[in-house]
């Protein structure tokens, strides 16, 4: 018994010792703002304090994983560990914010990704799961469970940047992932310019996804960045998009970036997810594309 004792004390010494040896995101914020090169700001303090519980939590999950044994596994004791949802307008530091906690949280099976290149990875995971299998006997598959498989096996930590969902095929297949994932204790840190409760508002069958909003709000603690400054103006005025209002102008910045690509105007075909996509006109990087020809047509539901 007194062996026991002494066990627990070690363990619960170590975890405690970790934690504290960890740096914390406010000081770094702070060292930041220090040197000039962020702008303080009071909400982002409040929502990088609860970075750095969360951070804490995880420090302390990972190490408690070390001391498991037959009769008792110690990492049972932190399953529970809630993930983050930051939520607000654009340009409040939401991104910033998650990327200066992924960069310090001492977990190494975490994931960063932009949202949409996550689904892009979850359609592209479901689709080869599909084409695995033999449908001939057109027996009844499920593709979700082992999706959702492949990411917490590989990670404890999911971190998504401007979470948002605009269609049905998305709505069904988070409701169904998130809930096998969280089954298994993966922990969600997102950011979002949307609260919970107007993701997919006024959606297609919106019904369908309410209870991914229930389960989000039960694992993840919503934190609203209030920031009355747009720190994207503050930091930069180079635009991103040119909007050309004459098709004049717009033909000859094409052409203009197929002459830097010293490349021939050639007709090419890609394949997504199975159907082959023509491009009747790029030239390298550079794709020259009609509004009719990928929102008119049949074709946009590949992209869903």
């Amino acid at each position: 018994m007194l062996h026991s004792i002494k066990l627990l004390l070690h363990i619960n010494t170590f975890s405690i010792y970790s934690s504290k040896n960890i740096v914390s995101l406010l000081s770094v914020y702070q060292d930041k703002v220090n040197k000039n090169l962020l702008k303080q700001d009071k909400y982002q303090i409040e929502a990088i304090k609860e970075f750095d519980l969360l951070n804490d939590k995880i420090s302390n999950l990972k190490h408690d994983e070390r001391f498991n044994f037959p009769f008792f596994n110690f990492s049972t004791l932190n399953n529970n560990v809630k993930g983050l949802y930051i939520f607000g307008s654009v340009g409040t530091g939401k991104t910033m914010l998650m990327d200066l906690f992924y960069e310090m949280c001492p977990q190494p099976k975490k994931l960063r990704l932009h949202f949409n290149e996550f689904m892009n990875i979850v359609h592209k995971k479901i689709y080869n799961y599909k084409k695995s299998l033999i449908t001939k006997s057109r027996q009844i598959y499920d593709p979700i469970p082992p999706v959702a498989e492949i990411f917490v096996q590989n990670y404890k930590l999911l971190c998504l940047d401007e979470f948002q969902v605009y269609n049905i095929a998305d709505a069904v297949i988070l409701q169904r992932l998130f809930e096998e994932m969280w089954k298994n204790n993966l922990i969600l840190v997102s950011t979002s310019n949307r609260a919970p409760s107007d993701l997919y508002k006024n959606g297609l069958q919106r019904c369908i996804f309410l209870p991914f909003i229930d389960d989000l709000m039960l694992n993840c603690q919503i934190i609203p960045l209030h920031s009355e400054k747009d720190y994207r103006l503050i930091k930069s005025q180079v635009e991103s998009f040119v909007f050309c209002k004459s098709i004049e102008k717009f033909n000859k910045i094409f052409d203009s970036l197929c002459g830097h690509a010293k490349l021939d105007i050639t007709k090419e075909k890609i394949n997504i997810y199975g159907r082959n996509i023509v491009l009747n006109l790029t030239c390298g990087n550079s794709v020259y594309l009609e509004f009719e020809e990928i929102c008119d047509k049949v074709i946009y539901t590949y992209f869903l």
